[in-house]
């Protein structure tokens, strides 16, 4: 157990939370996923093609979110929006960060760039899909290769930090950038501390309540194949989405008092507690805990 910020217990943000045990089910789903892997790479193949039109980008990012399980009739999405929230706000942001999800999501829903982790570029069907939506990818200054958890310290290069404050300094509608901003994936049993980034430009954001729900955990909270095997064995991922009405700085406050806002905020519509760690203490933990483990 974890605590949280008031001091109330709480799933550890690492805990997988399965119905049906996970090597049942990857034994399970093998066909199945081997019928979403084809299909990603031939959706991929497409997509670099088709990048720069929207409608198609669009499709195929949806389809391969149904490879990842979230199949038709599985994603909900309750958009409380007001009609000048979508010209007025440059940047979005999702929370809790389960995974690779939230950033399709972003692109399929609100034909958003997302700011990603550069782990995911590197994967030979994703990576093509990220870089063709012109991604913002971030740079994980612990990240090695062989890592088995999602980094601490996620935090922009300067390059990507310039062009999120250059996009919202000109942004006058069209395309938004998609911000993780706990900064690290999780179970999202709590929310954890929000990066500052997403805010530094004192612009209006717009907040997305993210939850899941199905038989397999499919969190990122281990390795990255893990995750992906959950993934695509899984049968299914039923992907429940809140779209709050637009947040906007007020007078006199500053980037971490309107962060710790909008975080609150989120954490009120989703129901969970706010956890009292931050992606960098999250994953400091893990790796002692791991160097403790004999053998």
């Amino acid at each position: 157990m974890a605590a949280a910020e008031d001091g109330q217990p709480s799933r550890h943000p690492y805990a997988y939370a399965d119905a049906v045990p996970a090597p049942v089910a990857f034994v399970v789903g093998a066909a199945v996923a081997a019928v979403r892997l084809a299909c990603l790479l031939l959706g991929a193949l497409v997509y670099v093609a088709c990048a720069r039109v929207k409608a198609p980008r669009i499709g195929l990012t949806r389809l391969a979110m149904c490879c990842f399980g979230v199949l038709p009739g599985l994603l909900a999405v309750d958009d409380r929006r007001e009609k000048s929230d979508a010209a007025e706000t440059p940047i979005v942001v999702l929370a809790p960060h389960h995974g690779l999800l939230e950033g399709l999501f972003a692109a399929y829903y609100f034909d958003a760039r997302p700011m990603m982790m550069r782990t995911f570029a590197k994967l030979p069907v994703i990576g093509a899909i990220v870089r063709a939506n012109g991604a913002l990818l971030v740079e994980l200054k612990r990240h090695k290769k062989g890592s088995s958890v999602a980094p601490a310290d996620a935090k922009p290069s300067a390059a990507a930090r310039q062009a999120l404050a250059t996009h919202a300094a000109d942004y006058k509608g069209g395309r938004p950038v998609a911000v993780l901003p706990e900064g690290t994936t999780h179970n999202g049993a709590s929310l954890l501390k929000f990066f500052e980034g997403a805010f530094k430009p004192l612009a209006p954001v717009q907040p997305v309540c993210v939850r899941f729900s199905g038989c397999v955990d499919g969190s990122f909270c281990g390795t990255l194949i893990s995750h992906l095997a959950r993934l695509l064995s899984a049968p299914y991922q039923r992907m429940t989405v809140t779209i709050l009405p637009a947040t906007r700085p007020l007078d006199g406050e500053d980037a971490s008092a309107f962060a710790a806002r909008v975080r609150a905020e989120m954490a009120a519509e989703l129901g969970v507690p706010l956890s009292s760690y931050d992606a960098k203490s999250l994953n400091a933990e893990y790796v002692a805990r791991r160097r403790r483990r004999p053998g």
